[in-house]
């Protein structure tokens, strides 16, 4: 109404309309701040009240405890566990059934400049956690780096309700100078990567002879490396390892089916679970038609480190000829093996 030239709105015992529960209209304000009647919501969206998600963040609260571990400070090569603890406030631990437990960033920051160093890995994840493990390679970290650790894509189900608990990025400094030894210890380990395939359990030869692998010889007569032997080793999964040099000793044996080809042959190792291969050796070119055998040994440092995981240190024999009416055919001895010197962080 006007009064005096001025417009006055009487607000006291007025009816407040709220919208039905859970309304998705947007026309009003009462819309938007909705009703007392709406149901909680945790999940950010687009068509719930204020209130709605008002409730969600007092359930949240009172349903389940977040706690997250902080460290601001590690060495170069020091492995640390980044760790966020889920509890059912009425059940205990979240089994990890339950959790989603999403992907993680690593982004160093140096000079000002940042560096993605880890991109979109999953976490581990156990009955009421999710954890990262991680070493600070000297290869990628040196003192007054910033590291951030970024996780996203958390979730839980509780009693068939989805939550997305609030973390937050880890950020810490980098204390020793790259390369830095401390708290690293040098090891070695021999491996011979073929006994996981033959399954040797006894020593029943004198080296004069020893199995080959695959047993029947692969063949093949294509113009392009073709994959005769691989095998996954199952050596340091949890941390970051460091290679400081191999020493191998590889054998295999080739032949071709008529002198007029020739069969082509090589070992090659992988760091990240066969995404990419080094050559180890280098190509056997054999015109002969009985298997004949290479022997290649030396040392090397083909690759820097191993990454973090399962299985991510591979070795393979390929082969391949230079006519396609030629078929080679290899196998590789069980009696090669490779020594890797390494630090483990």
């Amino acid at each position: 109404m006007y009064r005096h030239g001025f417009i006055t709105e009487e607000i006291s015992n007025e009816r407040f309309e709220a919208p039905s529960p859970d309304s998705t209209e947007i026309a009003l304000m009462r819309d938007v701040l909705g009703s007392k009647l709406d149901n909680p919501v945790t999940a950010v969206g687009v068509t719930a009240s204020i209130v709605a998600y008002v409730k969600g963040i007092l359930q949240q609260g009172s349903i389940y405890t977040v706690a997250q571990n902080q460290i601001s400070l590690i060495d170069v090569g020091e492995t640390a566990r980044f760790q966020i603890s889920l509890i059912n406030n009425i059940a205990g631990p979240i089994p990890s059934g339950d959790i989603t437990e999403g992907t993680y960033d690593i982004i160093r920051v140096r000079a000002g400049v940042p560096t993605t160093i880890v991109s979109g890995l999953a976490p581990s994840k156990a009955n009421g956690s999710i954890y990262i493990n991680y070493g600070f390679p000297g290869v990628s970290w040196q003192a007054n780096d910033v590291f951030l650790i970024i996780p996203s894509g958390i979730s839980v189900v509780i009693s068939g309700t989805t939550y997305y608990p609030a973390v937050f990025t880890w950020a810490g400094t980098i204390d020793n100078p790259s390369g830095s030894l401390v708290n690293l210890e040098i090891q070695d380990v021999v491996i011979y990567p073929v006994a996981e395939d033959i399954g040797t359990t006894v020593i029943s030869d004198d080296s004069s002879n020893p199995p080959a692998y695959p047993l029947v010889a692969h063949i093949t007569s294509s113009l392009t490396p073709v994959v005769a032997w691989q095998e996954d080793i199952d050596f340091e999964q949890s941390g970051i390892v460091d290679i400081i040099s191999i020493f191998a000793e590889l054998k295999w044996k080739s032949m071709i089916d008529d002198v007029r080809g020739h069969s082509y042959s090589k070992v090659q190792i992988s760091k990240d679970g066969g995404a990419n291969w080094i050559d180890m050796t280098d190509v056997f070119d054999n015109q002969l038609i009985a298997l004949t055998d290479r022997i290649r040994i030396g040392v090397g440092q083909w690759i820097s480190d191993i990454d973090v995981g399962t299985n991510k240190l591979q070795m393979r024999l390929v082969h391949y000829v230079d006519n396609v009416a030629r078929t080679s055919s290899v196998q590789i001895r069980s009696d090669s093996y490779i020594r890797v010197t390494y630090r483990k962080s």
